[in-house]
């Protein structure tokens, strides 16, 4: 299945990539902006990229020692970033999130000291969800925000049951990785899904176009993506 959405996508292809470390998904974005038509990115993976562009992030967890490598990833047409976030403090249950505009063309503060971060904002889950219902492809790894946390959970709720009831007719709807399968789960519509798979990391190695060890021997080769 995933050999199958990397090589020969029905298009339009969109994949949707959360999760926490930008580093180690770098190529792969990469990788999925050559071969489908929009790479939508959530989560911890788009702190340092606001944040290579100026924009003050307060406390939002973002990896260290990145700047350099994500600059790529901004000049890829293909790439989407988050058009507005849900900041808020974590710690504090009884404190209010909101909502903050992303614009690019004027960076500015997003979060104040304590606030981090917490998911994407309702205009991009309308225009990413505009994107979705029009692919005949969808790849989804990585939640897009803290969902654990019910008031930072929304985007990845719904986008996850719109990628659900696009999924087995509409389009082909591959969902993967630990934390989203759970995230899928409480949506209560996993089954809707075409394919679930555990292997998060697994299957991002796999899209980036890697040949996984326990592959190989099968084919006695290296696998071409």
């Amino acid at each position: 299945m995933l050999g199958h959405v990397l090589r020969h996508p029905a298009r339009p292809a969109v994949a949707l990539i959360g999760g926490v470390k930008i580093s180690t998904k770098i190529k792969l974005v990469k990788e999925l902006a050559k071969r489908y038509d929009a790479v939508l990115l959530g989560g911890g993976l788009v702190n340092p990229l606001l944040a290579e562009q100026g924009f003050e992030i307060g406390a939002s967890l973002t990896e260290q020692g990145v700047s350099q490598a994500v600059k790529p990833l901004l000049k890829l047409k293909k790439v989407f970033l988050p058009v507005d976030v849900v900041v808020g403090i974590p710690a504090k249950p009884a404190s209010l999130a909101r909502v903050v505009p992303i614009a690019i063309d004027a960076p500015s503060v997003v979060c104040r000291k304590q606030e981090c971060i917490g998911d994407v904002g309702p205009a991009t889950i309308l225009a990413w969800a505009a994107k979705i219902k029009k692919a005949k492809t969808i790849v989804w790894n990585g939640p897009l925000g803290i969902a654990e946390i019910p008031r930072f959970s929304h985007g990845t709720i719904a986008l996850g049951r719109l990628i659900a009831s696009r999924s087995k007719g509409r389009a082909l709807g591959v969902v993967g990785g630990g934390e989203t399968v759970e995230a899928l789960e409480r949506t209560g519509m996993a089954n809707w899904v075409d394919h679930v798979s555990t292997g998060g990391g697994a299957m991002l190695e796999f899209l980036e176009g890697k040949t996984l060890p326990g592959v190989k021997p099968l084919y006695g080769r290296a696998v071409k993506h």
